[in-house]
């Protein structure tokens, strides 16, 4: 098939899994939504940065992943913190103060919770662990990183909910509303508008997660940034040890096989427990996984089931699983534990592929 045909396909197949005509709604984009680049990229989300007085907030996980933070959310303080492994910050949630490796200072802007995500104020944050960052009003986008340049052509970031992040083969232009497919015998998208170049340009990342029709023209690749683990998040304690009757030794020639621990988490993401994954060999690149659930309360869930490994790679790609042994307490019978992606860091470290702060560690 030619690239003009998977055009003309991809198109086509748009205008039936997208409601409405989405050319003509492209006015529906907020002309003042705020870009991000980071260094040789665009950051972009399914959950907007925005502008609130007189400063711009992003998502935590927008500015942890992208600039290597590691983040640890504690709950019952309604805490942020966060650390690159020189500086440790603290913030809470509506508060303006922030500790700086344990000197407090005063934000302009407190921290807040917004369409269920916890939203920090960029500048302060960026800057507290030394990065430069730009704002440039003729394109509407800040520039974290040396030399700030707008008028050139970026590739783009796009996160998606809790799903795996993408980086696009395509690039564009903030200041020009210039798209560049990067495709043989096919032109640059040229917008009339900043609004219908915003919103065209995320229906392409959009329609990815939303339909195949996604693949069809622009390749969007996985995306893994590389995150900070503090050293005393790569031992496991060890009255966290648990040496259980499903307990697997580890063996020398396979990464995978032995007994991991973590942390669970519930799908909204608002309750962790303590989680243990012990994995066997099937045949190659094909394992048996039992996952031991654990609340403070005492309720435990224990599942069953298979996991795909690429070595190449390093994708851990776990199936649903297909058995419930074990539901107390707070946990139901008819709880499972659902398909997901995690990546193999070493020999001893895994890590959520959708979630770079869920490390899994070997014992």
């Amino acid at each position: 098939m030619t690239l003009y045909k998977k055009l003309i396909l991809f198109l086509s197949i748009l205008s039936i899994v997208l409601p409405g005509n989405i050319f003509a709604n492209q006015g529906n984009q907020d002309d003042d939504q705020v870009l991000i680049i980071v260094k040789d990229h665009f950051v972009l989300s399914n959950v907007h940065p925005y502008i609130e007085d007189g400063r711009t907030f992003v998502p935590i996980r927008f500015i942890a992943e992208e600039l290597g933070f590691y983040v640890k959310w504690i709950g019952e303080k309604k805490e942020v913190h966060i650390t690159d492994g020189k500086k440790k910050v603290q913030l809470t949630i509506n508060s303006k103060d922030m500790i700086i490796d344990e000197k407090r200072l005063t934000l302009d802007v407190a921290p807040r919770i917004k369409e269920d995500r916890t939203f920090v104020p960029l500048r302060a944050i960026a800057e507290a662990f030394d990065e430069l960052v730009d704002w440039s009003q003729e394109a509407k986008t800040v520039f974290i990183g040396e030399n700030p340049k707008y008028h050139q052509f970026y590739p783009g970031v796009y996160y998606y909910n809790n799903e795996e992040p993408v980086i696009s083969t395509f690039t564009f232009n903030a200041v020009s509303w210039e798209l560049n497919p990067n495709l043989e015998n096919v032109e640059n998208m040229v917008f009339t508008s900043r609004a219908g170049f915003l919103s065209q340009t995320e229906m392409y990342f959009t329609t990815y997660f939303m339909s195949p029709a996604g693949h069809m023209i622009y390749e969007l690749l996985p995306y893994h940034p590389k995150t900070f683990i503090p050293e005393e998040e790569k031992i496991v304690p060890k009255e966290k040890q648990l040496k259980d009757e499903y307990y697997i030794s580890s063996n020398p020639t396979d990464p995978l096989i032995g007994s991991w621990y973590g942390k669970g988490t519930t799908v909204t993401k608002d309750e962790f427990f303590d989680s243990y994954v012990y994995i066997t060999k099937v045949k190659e690149n094909y394992y048996h996984v039992v996952e031991r659930s654990i609340k403070e309360n005492g309720s435990q869930l224990i599942t069953k089931s298979y996991l795909t490994f690429d070595p190449k790679e390093g994708f851990i790609d776990f199936e649903r699983s297909y058995e419930t042994t074990k539901a107390t307490g707070d946990f139901k019978p008819s709880w499972y534990a659902p398909e997901g992606r995690r990546i193999l860091i070493d020999n001893t470290h895994m890590m959520n592929a959708d979630d770079a702060n869920i490390v899994f560690q070997k014992y």
